[in-house]
Parts: structure tokens; C-alpha cells; sequence
């Protein structure tokens, strides 16, 4: 090879592998993205939760062994209504910290942070606790002040997680026939779901109710000989909140969460049956069948669903009397 290009070969690769080291020593290192949470554990571990808001605490737990979560009241436990219940083990495994502001927070009162606005604490099987106190708002309204409990660090998490928090004292996922909540609905900013219509049916005998767009109730009623229909108005003083009574109806116990002989319990067939519809195109059907021994409530079940559920007796009843002492008379009005 001729030596001059030898030369000039090398002193290339010099000034070649010069620059590529150059640029190594002189480039910016990647920002270090911090990872910080409050805890991090197993959702499937924990097995109590206690959340304080405004001094009021509810407390959930789930038996030993078992999959199910219970809302402990004074002198019972109501299982959650696991259609409302069934994120939030894993939302309060890992609740992420927006920010660290501070390693040392110096007077917690001033955050809002003694008393706090919100406690949470859970604990896990092994019986390890964490507990995190939520303060006030930050003034972009986006998250609020945090700490540990143990710990002198000031973090701030996330609004809405806080919101959910506070949901869980003020609306306890309580068990439900069914739900016409819409979820998160001013994050969605969506308006509310109302029952707009419904047929009740006893025995073989069926009314029908419907709001018109001034929300004003009526019955529907078939006029007979034709194919045609006639609204007769109902008084506001005669209907009362039925239409709000339905849009989430209380329900006492889950007695069954799969359940394979309806017929022991008066619902096969049913005594009764509702079917109704919201203003956000979402249907449901429950039906209603006998007295508990206790004679206070009736056993019920949604359509589709396997639990079986009790709900009052007077409630039921008064929703039945819809068709068999309907609020105005069949057969009268324009």
C-alpha cells in the first residue's frame, strides 16, 4: 500500500474517533425521571381500608382467604357493589406523587395538613400499614398537599385521585340493583341520568310511566280497540319522587352471590317485574319476589346478574301499588 494514503488513512481515523469521543464527554445526560409514590404494594394483599373525610370514616375489608370486599358498618357488613367497587384495591396500591415540594414540610397546618381534609390508610395480610394525609387544594386547582404518615417530605398527588377518596365516605358503593350513575361525571362533564320510563308489571297486569321533556309525569296508556296511545297526566302531588326512587333503589344484603333455585324465592316466576330506561339510552330489568321469613323484606334480582339480593318490603310494595292502585285512574284523561 502506498504510504502516503497509509497516512492519510490514519490521521482520518484519529480525527474520526476524536470527534465520537468528543461528542460522548459533551453530551447532556438524560434527565433522571423520578418514579415517586406514596407506597407500592400488591392490590390483592390488602384486606382493610379506612378513609376519613371531614371527620366522618368508612371502613372496608375483605374476609381471610376471600375475593370479596365489605363495607363494615356498626351492626353489620354490607358487601360493595362490585360494578362500583371493583378499581379501587388497585387505585390505592400504587397512588403516584405529582411532586416532591419539600424534605421538610415545616408547619403541616399550613397545607392543610393538621387535622387533614382527608385520611386514607390501608393495610396489607401481613398486617403492614400506610397511612397518607391529603390537605388543601394547590392553587391551580390541579392536586392537593400530601404526606406520610412517619414522614417529614410534602408531596402533592393528583385532585381526582383525592376525589375518589372522598367519594368512598360521602357514596359508599353500597349494593344496587343496578347503577345509573354515570361515572366521573364532571370529568366528563356530562349531565345527570334520570329514569325517564318504565313499565311495572304484577302478575299479568302492566302501566306504563313516562316523563315528557317539561318533567312531567304520565301513563301510557293502549286505548282499547286501536293501536293508538293516550297520556294521562299525573299531578306532581300524587307522584312524589318515584322517578328519583328508581333511578338507584336500596338494597339491604346480598344474600347469594350465584344463586340456581329462583323458584325457592318466589322468582320463577317472578311476583313482579320493573323495566325501565334513562335519558342516556341505558335499560334495565329487576324483578321481585317473596318476603324474607323476617317479613321485612323481599328477595330480588337483576337481569343478567347472579347475585340475589333483599330490598325493604315497603318499598317494594309501594312500587307494585303503581299497577294495583295506580296514582290516577286507567282510563280516564285526553
Amino acid at each position: 500500500m502506498n504510504i502516503r494514503l497509509t497516512i492519510l488513512l490514519i490521521v482520518v481515523l484519529i480525527l474520526f474517533g476524536g470527534t465520537v469521543v468528543g461528542v460522548v464527554l459533551t453530551r447532556n445526560p438524560e434527565p433522571k425521571q423520578d418514579q415517586d409514590w406514596l407506597w407500592r404494594v400488591d392490590d390483592n394483599s390488602l384486606t382493610n381500608i379506612a378513609v376519613t373525610y371531614q371527620g366522618e370514616t368508612v371502613e372496608y375489608w375483605k374476609k381471610p382467604g376471600g375475593i370479596r370486599w365489605f363495607i363494615v358498618e356498626e351492626d353489620r357488613e354490607r358487601q360493595v357493589y362490585q360494578d362500583k367497587w371493583s378499581g379501587t384495591p388497585l387505585l390505592l396500591s400504587g397512588p403516584k406523587v405529582v411532586r416532591t415540594l419539600a424534605d421538610e414540610m415545616g408547619d403541616p397546618a399550613q397545607y392543610g395538613l393538621a387535622p387533614p381534609i382527608t385520611a386514607i390508610r390501608i393495610t396489607e395480610r401481613t398486617g403492614r400499614s400506610y397511612e397518607a394525609h391529603l390537605g388543601l387544594e394547590t392553587p391551580d386547582g390541579q392536586n392537593q398537599y400530601a404526606r406520610l404518615l412517619g414522614s417529614d417530605k410534602l408531596f402533592i398527588v393528583p385532585q381526582i385521585w383525592a376525589r375518589v377518596l372522598n367519594r368512598l365516605v360521602f357514596q359508599p358503593p353500597y349494593p344496587r340493583l343496578y347503577d345509573t350513575d354515570i361515572e366521573d361525571r364532571q370529568l366528563l362533564n356530562v349531565g345527570k341520568q334520570d329514569v325517564i320510563y318504565f313499565e311495572v308489571t304484577v302478575d299479568e297486569d302492566t302501566v306504563i310511566y313516562g316523563e315528557d321533556r317539561e318533567g312531567n309525569w304520565y301513563i301510557i296508556e293502549e286505548i282499547e280497540g286501536s293501536e293508538e296511545e293516550r297520556d294521562i297526566p299525573i299531578p306532581a302531588e300524587l307522584w312524589g319522587d318515584w322517578d328519583v326512587l328508581l333511578e338507584n333503589p336500596d338494597v339491604i344484603d346480598t344474600v347469594k352471590e350465584e344463586f340456581r333455585d329462583p323458584e325457592n324465592y318466589g322468582l320463577e316466576p317472578a311476583t313482579s317485574s320493573v323495566w325501565l330506561a334513562t335519558n342516556a339510552d341505558k335499560t334495565f330489568e329487576f324483578f321481585l319476589g317473596d318476603l324474607t321469613p323476617e317479613g321485612d323484606l323481599r328477595y330480588a334480582i337483576t337481569s343478567g346478574q347472579t347475585e340475589l339480593y333483599t330490598v325493604p318490603a315497603e318499598w317494594a310494595d309501594s312500587l307494585e301499588g303503581l299497577v294495583t292502585d295506580p296514582p290516577v285512574p286507567l282510563g280516564e284523561g285526553s
